[in-house]
Formats: C-alpha cells, sequence, structure tokens
C-alpha cells in the first residue's frame, strides 16, 4: 500500500503548476491586456485543461514505471501501447455490441471521448488499472528470452503480446461490468454530497489524522481524481474529480456562474495557511525562555514553508510523536474549521499561499465568498494557538523548547546554516549521513519522495541511526517496519536525487 501510494503521487505533483499556470493565463485574458498576451494566454490555459482531462494516461505511466523493478523506460513503452489497445478494443467492443453512445450527447452516459477516441468512462481508475496491470507484467515476464527463430520477440515485446490479451479482457470488463461499479461509485457520491457538514468534517478529520501514516493519500486522490469527488460538464467537456473540475472552472472564470460542490474537498488547508501560524506562536509561547530563541529558528521556517506551499508535514512533525494529544486535537479542529468553511458558504481554492491568493483572485470574491475567508481565518489561528497553548501546559506537553535537554533538537540543525537552509557545501556531507543513518548501503533496497518526505525501503530496520538521521535537517522520522519515512520538507525530492546518485539507483 505505501508503494501504491507512492507511484500514485507522481502525477499529483504537477497538479499545483498546472493550476499556478492557468491563473495566471486568466489574468492575461482581462480586458486591458493586449490581443497577443490574451490569444497566448487561451492557447496555454487550453493546453492545461487538454491535460487535465487526461490524467488518467499520466497515472498509468507513473505506477507502471514506479512498479518496474528494471528498464523503466521499456515499462513507460509498455503501459502506453496498452493503454492505446484497450482504448481501441473497447471502442469497438462498445460499436459492436450495439452500446456505442451518441458522441453529441455523452454526459450521464458512462462514456466519454479520450485521445480521439469514444471509451467506457473509467476516469484515472483506467490508467490506476492498467498501470499496475503493466508494472506486474513487466516484472515478471520482461526477462523471458527464445531461441531460434523466436528470439527477437523476447523480453519486452513478448510481454506486450500477453497484454494484447489482457487489454481485451479488460475492455470486456470495462463493456460489461464496469456499469455496475460505477452505480456503486454513484451511490457513494451521493452519500457524501447528502452528509453536508457531516461528510465533510469526516473527510477533513481523517485526512489530517492519517498524515503519518502516509495512508491519508487514500483519502483524498479518490475525491481529487476520480468520479467519487463528483463529474461536472464544463464549456462542453466533461470532468470528473474534484481537482479537474476545480482547475477547468478555473480556466472558464469568465463563463461559469456557480462552483461545483466539490470544493468542499479543498477546505482541509484552511488549518495550513491560518492554523499553523496559531500552534507556531503557541509552541514558542510555552517553550522555556532559554530555549524561545532556538526555537524560532526551527518553528518560524518550518510554518513558512507549510503555509507557503499548502504541506502540513513539517509542522505536524514538530510535535506529533513527542505530544500525541496535540495531534489529534489538530486533526478534529481542521474537521471543525473546515465543516464551518462549508455551513457558511465559502467555496475557496485552498492550497498553498500562493495558488491560494492567485486562483481565488481570478474566480473572484461572488463564487468564491473568500473576504468570509479572511474572518474566518484569524479566528482559526487565535482557536488555534489558545487550544494547543492551554493543552501544552495543562498537560505538560514536551514540545520543542520544553525539556531539559536540547542536545537532540541541536543535532537535527548541525546540518543547516543560520537561515535554515542547506549549504552547498554540506550537501555531499549530508548526503553521507543519510545513507549512513539508513544502515548503509548495502541496507538500502528502493529510495522514492513524495511532496515533503524521503521514503525509503530498507533490508534491516535494526541498522537505521535515527539520531545519524537526525543531523541532516529532518523534522520528523517514520517508521513502519522496514519501510521508513525522513521527513525533509520541500527538500525532499533533492535529498532523493542526491541518495539515488551516491548509490547507483535509478532516479
Amino acid at each position: 500500500m505505501q508503494s501504491f501510494a507512492r507511484g500514485i503521487l507522481q502525477p499529483v505533483f504537477f497538479a499545483a503548476l498546472m493550476g499556478i499556470v492557468v491563473a495566471i493565463c486568466q489574468i492575461l485574458q482581462f480586458d486591458f491586456m493586449p490581443d497577443i498576451v490574451s490569444t497566448f494566454a487561451k492557447q496555454i490555459s487550453g493546453a492545461m485543461t487538454y491535460i487535465i482531462g487526461n490524467l488518467s494516461i499520466l497515472f498509468a505511466i507513473a505506477l507502471a514505471t514506479h512498479f518496474a523493478k528494471r528498464n523503466k523506460m521499456e515499462a513507460a513503452i509498455l503501459v502506453v501501447l496498452t493503454y492505446l489497445t484497450f482504448m481501441s478494443l473497447n471502442n469497438a467492443m462498445l460499436n459492436v455490441t450495439g452500446k456505442l453512445s451518441d458522441a453529441e450527447m455523452l454526459m450521464g452516459t458512462g462514456q466519454k471521448m479520450e485521445l480521439g477516441m469514444q471509451i467506457t468512462d473509467m476516469g484515472v481508475f483506467l490508467g490506476i488499472i492498467l498501470g499496475c496491470l503493466v508494472g506486474y507484467m513487466h516484472n515478471k515476464f520482461s526477462s523471458t528470452s527464445f531461441k531460434g527463430l523466436l528470439e527477437p520477440f523476447g523480453g519486452a515485446k513478448f510481454t506486450y503480446f500477453l497484454l494484447i490479451f489482457v487489454a481485451f479482457a479488460f475492455s470486456l470488463i470495462a463493456v460489461y461490468v464496469w456499469p455496475l461499479l460505477s452505480g456503486v461509485i454513484y451511490s457513494i457520491t451521493q452519500f457524501l454530497g447528502e452528509s453536508g457538514g457531516i461528510g465533510v468534517f469526516l473527510y477533513d478529520f481523517l485526512k489530517r489524522l492519517l498524515i503519518p501514516t502516509g495512508l491519508h493519500h487514500f483519502i483524498w486522490t479518490p475525491l481529487f481524481y476520480t468520479e467519487l469527488g463528483g463529474v461536472a460538464e464544463i464549456a462542453g467537456q466533461v470532468y470528473a474529480g474534484a481537482q479537474p473540475i476545480a482547475l477547468a472552472e478555473l480556466a472558464n472564470a469568465n463563463s461559469i456562474t456557480s462552483l461545483h460542490e466539490s470544493m468542499r474537498f479543498f477546505q482541509t488547508n484552511i488549518s495550513v495557511i491560518f492554523g499553523f501560524p496559531g500552534i507556531a506562536m503557541a509552541i514558542i509561547a510555552t517553550a522555556k525562555p532559554e530555549n524561545k530563541a532556538r526555537i524560532k529558528k526551527l518553528v518560524i521556517p518550518a510554518c513558512i514553508a507549510c503555509v507557503m506551499a499548502g504541506l502540513g508535514e513539517p509542522m505536524l512533525f514538530l510535535f506529533i510523536f513527542c505530544a500525541p494529544l496535540l495531534w489529534v486535537v489538530d486533526a478534529v479542529l481542521t474537521g471543525v474549521f473546515a465543516t464551518v468553511a462549508y455551513l457558511i458558504g465559502i467555496q475557496v481554492y485552498w492550497r498553498g499561499l500562493l495558488e491560494t491568493i492567485l486562483q481565488n483572485f481570478v474566480l473572484g470574491a461572488g463564487l468564491t465568498k473568500w473576504p468570509l475567508a479572511l474572518i474566518l481565518g484569524p479566528i482559526a489561528t487565535i482557536t488555534w494557538f489558545f487550544v494547543f497553548k492551554f493543552l501544552i501546559v495543562k498537560f505538560n506537553l514536551k514540545t520543542p523548547g520544553r525539556t531539559d535537554n536540547l542536545e537532540d533538537l541541536s543535532d537535527s540543525q548541525l546540518a543547516l546554516n543560520t537561515d535554515g537552509e542547506v549549504t552547498i557545501s554540506d550537501k555531499d556531507m549530508i548526503t553521507g549521513l543519510i545513507i549512513e543513518g539508513l544502515g548503509g548501503k548495502d541496507n538500502i533496497l528502493a529510495v522514492s519522495n513524495c511532496f515533503t518526505r524521503l521514503r525509503v525501503d530498507v533490508k534491516d530496520e535494526t541498522l537505521v541511526n535515527k539520531e545519524m538521521l537526525n543531523k541532516t535537517g529532518n523534522s520528523g522520522i517514520a517508521m513502519n517496519g522496514k519501510y521508513i519515512q525522513v521527513i525533509y520538507g520541500p527538500a525532499a525530492r533533492d535529498h532523493r536525487t542526491r541518495v539515488c546518485e551516491a548509490l547507483g539507483l535509478e532516479d
């Protein structure tokens, strides 16, 4: 499950960039802009919305290459070939069985146009399923070799030969079985829509609570990128999932009169932009006087990173292990304020601070009700501050700065300069410390990353040296058996690249 979560995140990395690009393009299409600028911006925005409407194949490529243990380029080619083969076979079966709907009226039929071909609408589930199947088949059969006349048809070619039959069988399932599953998905979507504030609270509470386990990806990803998050027709194009719908609305901000109800799934980050500053102030306020200066250097950069990037881990891992009570309380407050935002009609597209400002400026106050967010936000900051401060003092929680010995904190900052960033001359040393802290080169099986975490599979978890890893500037370490996660914030990708280079692994 952890490996699946790592693979499925790869296409998501680009969603934030696409959102910013679409927002900028909408600004460049304002009436006072020169025609040439508006035309250029419209074309770029159209390119982004086209990608948003075809995310499934990106998920397929990401998962196939992620699961492939060798020859990842061959895996990428195989999954594209299999995907196109499935599309052609599925279209033919819909036609032969008389199930092919009118291409001009596809909304609500369970079919869609993708890459110019009408197929069963499975959303990104199509890419996810095919990506996993191809990754498995590639690992199992791509080393197969033949002799004699068949020798040229071994390896990846033999795997594709087998995948043709897999695509045929799966296209039959898509025609006859998937419509039944779609009914189940619709029922779940209907429940989420009708559950109102209760559904919003449960979603945001669980999404925040599960972050340390990595399982939160299974909460938000289906709602963001599949029919579970809703379906909407915008400018003649059908979009499934909260994220594609939101970006399509952003690209058509001048022509829409209301935002889709799936916008309620974006309210979590009110807790990041407004709640985390309250947490930071509470940790600093409750630190021992002699520790306050050092704690500020730790907490303030972590808070700024979270607010700017819209991420939770750098701040959360400052307290969830040393004060689990605060972890649960933070999840409850996240659910409460997201629910309040939903109930009073706020439909702000919350992401990182830059994205939030840009995209909600484009959509306007009439659609998003962002002025209400400016009232609710400071209330959230004050609430988090006083609740955390009270609990820390009342139960004498050992948050950073409240222990007598700050040796561990000092160690975790050894690799940082005064600005809290790794210096160029230190990077090789830090990479070496990371490798040694993970038990050495021979103990590391696989290295990957998500937004904020370096994710490593090791042979023997008892060889992992947390004290050494804490000298590399991380904000937390999570261990689940042989699966290790070291939280570095936005620097996680850079650390992954350097570790892979040092180990001679594929990046």
